[in-house]
């Protein structure tokens, strides 16, 4: 049996099979800002469009109380629509470190991958623990590394490309771009 990221995200000439996921939840987690992009269905034919998109910025004093600022947001924002669909699936980009990249590797050396990986941790335990707008357990969480989704593809090209399949978001902002290009990818348009 495929699990959850090899059926979003099939390797070349594996199936897709996007039955099962309803209502997601695309995060791309950031410390200067969190990208989210909501999908109701994924349709790998009509290439359905995020219905909620945006960016979340967390305040505090330290890292770790603005991790817990952006996963307490994200909850209040997804409990505060009553007409929102409830949260079913989380695909959250999960950091990594990439072997030859000097920016990957200053940033791993400096511990920001770390406290990105901490920040990934408070906002699946916000969301498991919060009945109200999500019915997401531990299993329903995919954790999506950015090579897996995109390969190479730079910042610049994913925002081409979702400009391209929707016009209404040609101009998202920072972690907003790759929130909505991990939507797209999964179903076969990026």
């Amino acid at each position: 049996m495929l699990g959850p990221v090899d059926q979003l995200y099939p390797l070349k000439g594996g199936e897709r099979k996007l039955l099962e996921f309803d209502n997601v939840l695309f995060l791309d987690p950031g410390l200067g800002g969190t990208g989210f992009a909501f999908f109701p269905y994924l349709d790998e034919e009509e290439h359905q469009p995020p219905t909620d998109t945006g960016v979340i910025r967390g305040k505090g004093d330290t890292w770790e109380a603005r991790c817990c600022d952006v996963a307490d947001k994200l909850v209040d924002h997804y409990q505060a629509e009553e007409d929102r669909s409830t949260v079913s699936w989380i695909v959250m980009e999960f950091p990594e470190q990439w072997q030859g990249n000097v920016k990957s590797l200053a940033s791993a050396n400096s511990g920001a991958l770390s406290k990105l990986t901490f920040l990934c941790g408070v906002i699946a335990g916000a969301f498991i623990v919060e009945p109200d707008c999500s019915d997401v357990s531990p299993g329903q969480i995919v954790l999506m590394a950015p090579m897996r989704w995109k390969g190479q593809l730079p910042k610049n090209v994913v925002i081409d490309r979702i400009g391209e399949a929707w016009p209404a978001y040609a101009s998202p902002r920072d972690h907003e771009a790759d929130a909505i290009g991990m939507g797209l990818a999964a179903q076969g348009g990026l």
